[in-house]
């Protein structure tokens, strides 16, 4: 079944006369192919064969990716080259790999084994696998997620599970000291509100002065940009949905998806204001949603798009809910066949 990543819930629903019903997680667990797609939504296949890949992360120079890669492990393709190397394989669980803004480090989330007895901690390596990992985050029952680096690689955005409910997510920054070590972690606004497949996967501009997010502030999910670090206001910028906003690195040009779409919204600043233009859709029904872990990237030009599809770029057809009747009569029966095999 579908799950939230932040507390394994599963899309399951049960009423108070026995009937259930529950999204099936299955459409998840096929192969994939990395993609490199230009603003017109045509597909380069860069990557065959990657089954249940997520969160690719453009290099800054925009010659890798970086990607999870099915059971939890990261990988980097080079784009010149057109080799596929493993960064991380081991015990856990490795997932939201992110670059540092000079290429040399790759950020990530990482559960199991000795380093994270509890939730998911943050760690960096050097991106070619030399030199030893390094802990970001403590050791915490709640798990936390990269999302972005500040252009000058002192402050790391991520999104840290909630303290009310341990829900999925509240938005947070840690920031490096003179020395590279961290500081404590400090939570980044307090207003803002999430659904259980989206992430606020917070996202510096190139300036370092915004931070661009996802909220269901008004019910539905949608992007807003707010001023770092802060105080100011607070910018609605897509119009009818969003999540996983994406900064163009050459042009006044945020990204985000809706609905498999991609959705490109010029924007302006004029002193300590934020003000969008209206979202346009560059093309639809190209890619693979991997909610709640990340879909796409865009290259530093905001001129291609890394994100996975099937062959032929063919989507998944996620599975119809299935409703079960009487599904109490069911559970009791299990039960006494059990107890009746139990006192043979």
């Amino acid at each position: 079944m579908d799950s939230d990543i932040s507390n394994g819930g599963v899309q399951f629903s049960s009423s108070d006369n026995g009937t259930a019903i529950y999204m099936s997680g299955s459409a998840s667990k096929q192969n994939l192919n990395v993609s490199l797609i230009d603003r017109q939504g045509n597909g380069t296949v860069l990557v065959k064969g990657s089954p249940d890949s997520t969160s690719p992360r453009v290099s800054p120079d925009g010659k890798k990716i970086a990607f999870e890669r099915a059971v939890g492990g990261i990988w980097v393709y080079d784009m010149v080259r057109g080799t596929t190397t493993p960064l991380t394989l081991k015990s856990g669980s490795a997932n939201f790999p992110i670059w540092s803004p000079d290429g040399q480090y790759i950020t990530y989330s990482y559960s199991g084994g000795a380093h994270a007895p509890s939730g998911e901690t943050i760690y960096r390596v050097r991106a070619d696998g030399s030199g030893a990992e390094e802990q970001l985050t403590p050791n915490d029952p709640l798990s936390s997620y990269p999302a972005s680096w500040s252009p000058d690689g002192k402050t790391l955005a991520f999104d840290r599970t909630s303290q009310k409910g341990g829900g999925c997510c509240d938005m947070w920054t840690l920031h490096l000291a003179d020395n590279g070590l961290p500081e404590a972690p400090q939570r980044f606004r307090d207003d803002t509100r999430v659904t259980a497949v989206s992430l606020p996967d917070p996202q510096f501009s190139p300036d370092g002065r915004w931070i661009a997010f996802s909220s269901a502030d008004s019910g539905a999910s949608q992007i807003y940009v707010v001023p770092f670090p802060g105080p100011g206001g607070k910018w609605q910028v897509s119009t009818d949905g969003g999540s996983e906003a994406r900064w163009s690195k050459t042009g006044h040009e945020l990204f985000f998806l809706h609905n498999a779409a991609i959705l490109s919204v010029s924007y302006a600043v004029q002193g300590n204001s934020f003000q969008a233009g209206i979202p346009k859709v560059l093309f639809e029904s190209k890619i693979e949603m991997r909610a709640p872990y990340t879909s796409f990237d865009t290259t530093p030009d905001g001129q291609h798009f890394v994100a996975f599809q099937f062959e032929g770029g063919k989507l998944s057809t996620h599975p119809d809910p299935t409703v079960v009747l009487n599904w109490l009569s069911g559970v009791h029966r299990q039960l006494a066949s059990a107890q009746s095999a139990t006192q043979k």
